[in-house]
């Protein structure tokens, strides 16, 4: 984390590397593991509140602001929104109001190139590697070609899958995909009939959607 902060020409990159991984504990901290009983539970965790509402309880980020510089839009403070984590963001929000901006704009810094790192040189790679190896025991670095691949398959998915199917995937393999999609399909829409808490209009525009599936 040292070398990485001195690497983007961070000044006293010890205690800039520090403040970071105090933070990223904190955060740590307050999140709930994916075994935790609290996320089984789905119906406590669907809360629909107003925007206003969220502004109240986590006062830390201004959350219509930040939703309209999203989605480009403009809301009302009694837009309604779900939120399933309630007591996460009140604690994120704590945290935020008590950690400097100079922190949190160096945690952003890190947090942004960290996950862009791939598109970077070896030298920022292999410093990312390094911490990650500290961290979670990653022992090998993805080897280049190995990295090339994967982004490809990354960003153009879709594509490559579909030139592997045309290269590999015969034709009666194909019918009996289609055939088990269409059961699929079928199945669902009958579920969709049987929803009794589904507004007609949402129902119709599910099922709609549905048949455009494949």
């Amino acid at each position: 984390m040292e070398r990485f902060c001195y690497m983007l020409g961070a000044q006293n990159a010890t205690q800039k590397s520090r403040e970071i991984i105090q933070l990223e504990t904190r955060l740590a901290n307050i999140t709930l593991s994916d075994f935790d009983d609290q996320r089984k539970d789905i119906s406590s965790m669907y809360n629909r509140i107003t925007l206003d509402q969220l502004q109240s309880m986590a006062p830390g980020l201004h959350w219509k602001k930040l939703l309209e510089r999203i989605f480009q839009e403009s809301f009302s403070e009694d837009e309604e929104i779900v939120v399933l984590a309630t007591d996460y963001l009140q604690k994120v929000s704590d945290i935020i109001k008590t950690t400097s901006k100079r922190v949190l704009h160096n945690y952003m810094l890190w947090r942004v190139v960290a996950a862009l790192s791939e598109h970077l040189s070896t030298a920022f790679r292999s410093s990312i590697h390094e911490f990650s190896r500290e961290i979670d025991g990653t022992e090998r670095q993805m080897e280049l070609g190995r990295l090339c691949l994967s982004q490809a398959n990354k960003h153009f998915g879709m594509a490559l899958g579909a030139l592997f199917v045309q290269e590999h995937f015969p034709t009666h393999s194909k019918a009996k995909v289609q055939e088990l999609v269409e059961d699929i399909k079928h199945a669902l829409d009958i579920r969709l009939q049987e929803l009794d808490w589904m507004d007609e209009p949402t129902r119709e525009a599910a099922r709609a959607k549905l048949q455009n599936m494949m």
